[in-house]
């Protein structure tokens, strides 16, 4: 692992500006409390060949299962297809002795054996289901917004990413409670099932992203709380269905008002003035943390191409906005604080 630098910063910042600032808006398309709004690049973007881990899984290139000593925050992928596979942060893996989200966005390298960096989404189980991990949903923004500084701070500390646990855990029980869910195992994955009719009138509205869209704003109760946008529209339609239920689960809580295309503007813009750190990735490229000017998120790029970001909306004041929230207690197993 590398120490930051300045030739560093230099490499891996210019080609994110870059990006950000060939991003615009389109028309938002609205429902209930939740607007989408549509993200496109401007020219011809680059772009890297890669599949999606759902895709992966699906073609049997891709294997995800407990390592031979099971381990709450690793699992073990093997990827025998010809081309790098990406998994999101917030990607849910499904199976094994317990969920796991995976912790931050990542290319696992084509022919290759990769640990994956997760955290547990189901406090209540360790015992085998079946074998082999599939592809889950996009966990809520909720949970993405809190582990996304986490993370941040996992990597400046051990150069890692890593989540807070017992953090995690609270969140999940967080959003179970918020939509009436009882989980036996406390597992995410049944506040999805408890409002399924609710995320299947989303999906209905939310068919299909605009041509050439490349991301997605998602404003709740009028006001942007976050935005994820990839290198290519390709990627955006594999996850968009995930991405609309993860949040349509959480825009239930707000209130239905206008959308304000304003503050969709400034979370896109945002990152342009804010530091901006990257870390070598335990896949291939770098992992960019973002942090400011009411931003926090993170931006995977290799080759110069900025594959995924993430973006969530946050108050200089100390207050937290949608899906960053103050963690009810701190972990005693991890050695910096949140």
């Amino acid at each position: 692992m590398h120490d930051q630098s300045d030739s560093a910063q230099q490499t891996y910042t210019d080609p994110l500006t870059t990006w950000l600032t060939r991003l615009r808006l389109g028309d938002p398309i609205t429902q209930g409390p939740l607007a989408l709004v549509p993200v496109f690049a401007d020219g011809a973007p680059n772009s890297l060949k890669y599949r999606t881990l759902a895709d992966a899984i699906a073609r049997g290139e891709v294997t995800v299962t407990e390592l031979p000593t099971a381990q709450v925050p690793n699992l073990g992928l093997t990827n025998t297809g010809s081309l790098p596979v990406l998994i999101i942060d917030g990607d849910e893996v499904v199976g094994g002795n317990q969920n796991r989200v995976v912790n931050t966005s990542l290319l696992v390298p084509a022919k290759s054996t990769f640990d994956l960096p997760v955290t547990c989404v189901e406090q209540g189980r360790w015992q085998g289901v079946w074998p082999a991990f599939d592809a889950g949903e996009v966990v809520p923004t909720g949970l993405r917004g809190q582990k996304i500084e986490q993370v941040a701070r996992s990597y400046a500390a051990m150069r890692r990413p890593v989540a807070n646990q017992a953090a995690v855990w609270d969140e999940v029980a967080l959003g179970l409670h918020k939509v009436g869910s009882h989980s036996r195992t406390g597992a995410m994955r049944d506040a999805y099932i408890k409002r399924q009719e609710d995320l299947a009138q989303a999906e209905e509205r939310f068919r299909s992203p605009a041509d050439g869209a490349v991301g997605t704003v998602a404003l709740f109760g009028g006001r942007a709380a976050c935005a994820d946008v990839f290198d290519q529209p390709g990627t955006l339609g594999a996850y968009y269905p995930r991405l609309v239920r993860s949040y349509m689960l959480e825009a239930l809580s707000a209130s239905a008002a206008s959308p304000a295309l304003d503050s969709a503007q400034e979370l896109l813009r945002g990152p342009l003035k804010a530091e901006r750190t990257p870390f070598r990735s335990p896949g291939l490229g770098e992992d960019v943390r973002i942090r400011g000017n009411g931003v926090v998120g993170a931006a995977l790029v290799c080759d110069r191409v900025v594959v995924h970001t993430a973006l969530f909306r946050h108050w200089r004041d100390g207050t937290e906005g949608p899906g960053i929230r103050r963690l009810s207690h701190r972990s005693p197993h991890y050695p910096w604080d949140f």
